[in-house]
């Protein structure tokens, strides 16, 4: 239930957004790289994960925001 919850609200996110927490989390892009695949500044890509994490803290509970933390920002 948590997973399905976070990808949910994941999806109801502006599509830039998803695209570039895609790109940082998911596939492990650098912000620069990231930055360079869209033709935005690095501080565009951290002013758009800043807020979708913001967004996420907000509309999910603690425990399901704990359980995006634990699925997404894995340090390898």
């Amino acid at each position: 239930i948590i997973v399905s919850r976070v990808l949910e609200e994941i999806t109801q996110l502006p599509e830039r957004s998803r695209e570039v927490m895609k790109c940082v989390f998911v596939e492990g892009m650098k912000y620069r790289e990231v930055a360079e695949l869209y033709g935005i500044s690095i501080s565009t890509v951290k002013t758009l994960l800043g807020n979708s994490v913001r967004k996420l803290r907000e509309r999910l509970n603690k425990e399901m925001y704990a359980g995006f933390l634990l699925l997404f920002c894995r340090q390898e």
